[in-house]
């Protein structure tokens, strides 16, 4: 693990409707990154998020300590690591790689050593998210020639297919309420709820016009998650049976990726509104 920088600042606090908007910038990434730093992942432990950055001409994963400002490259390479996933434990990270020449999905410990090599196909493996216990990740796969859900069992390295649809089923996310995925299932984005005992799959919102990246609440009762209006993207919050819904964030500017604080109370998303992807914070109150 390498100290990319240490400089972090707020930037602002701005009272605006839901809560409080904490903008907060990664000042070194500023100046660095051509296209930015996306796919942030709140720790269910404490308050480190991880990410994805391009701030060294390829993408990598970082870690963000908001509590002491340090920011750690996880990851080091000429290929890229992508889309962070925290170990229920807080003690590992899931992210795809194309460091083998396929992307394919590892596992790290928190300071980017003892990695582990999860997948083998000559398919794209990719978004990467672990089961409540620890012991199984769900990922995206093209293999078998379509995009469906797929689990791989981290102790016995048993690999089940989940879902079998022509339809892509993407960004998979797992809580104790079950697996949430984006779909385009009935030829429209919506996010389903899959339930691995039964197998049994619902609908909780549809008509999003995006792949909605979904984000689990830390009781597992809301989903955040992006959808497309106006021209462009904002994030969201829906309850998992599909009834109670709130508006995020509603500007001009793009919005994606969020995740949810180990409190509960926190939303972090990517947002294109300084010119490049940044990470933003903001208050959540929900009903």
């Amino acid at each position: 693990m390498r100290t990319a920088y240490s400089f972090f600042s707020r930037l602002a606090c701005v009272s605006m409707g839901l809560g409080v908007l904490l903008v907060s910038s990664i000042a070194a990434t500023q100046a660095q990154s051509p296209s930015g730093d996306i796919a942030p992942v709140w720790s269910p432990v404490n308050d480190d998020i991880a990410y994805e950055s391009d701030q060294d001409g390829d993408s990598e994963i970082y870690v963000l300590s908001l509590n002491s400002g340090k920011v750690s490259a996880l990851t080091d390479n000429n290929a890229s690591d992508l889309s962070p996933s925290w170990s229920p434990d807080g003690k590992r990270i899931a992210f795809y790689s194309s460091r083998d020449g396929n992307f394919e999905i590892y596992a790290m410990k928190t300071n980017g050593l003892e990695l582990r090599r999860w997948t083998s196909d000559s398919a794209i493996d990719w978004h990467p998210s672990w089961s409540p216990d620890g012991t199984q990740i769900v990922f995206e796969s093209w293999r078998d020639g379509q995009p469906d859900l797929y689990v791989i069992d981290i102790e016995a390295e048993a690999l089940s297919r989940l879902t079998q649809t022509p339809q892509r089923e993407s960004h998979p996310v797992w809580s104790e309420t079950g697996i949430a995925f984006g779909s385009l299932r009935n030829g429209q984005w919506g996010i389903y709820l899959l339930t691995p005992e039964s197998e049994e799959t619902t609908a909780v919102v549809t008509g999003l016009g995006i792949d909605p990246n979904p984000a689990w609440s830390p009781d597992g009762q809301w989903l955040s998650y992006t959808a497309l209006s106006r021209g462009t993207t904002d994030i969201h919050v829906i309850d998992r049976m599909g009834e109670h819904h709130q508006t995020i964030s509603d500007n001009e500017f793009q919005d994606d990726f969020a995740t949810w604080s180990a409190d509960g109370r926190r939303l972090a998303y990517s947002s294109q509104r300084q010119g490049r992807w940044r990470i933003f914070i903001r208050e959540v109150t929900l009903p």
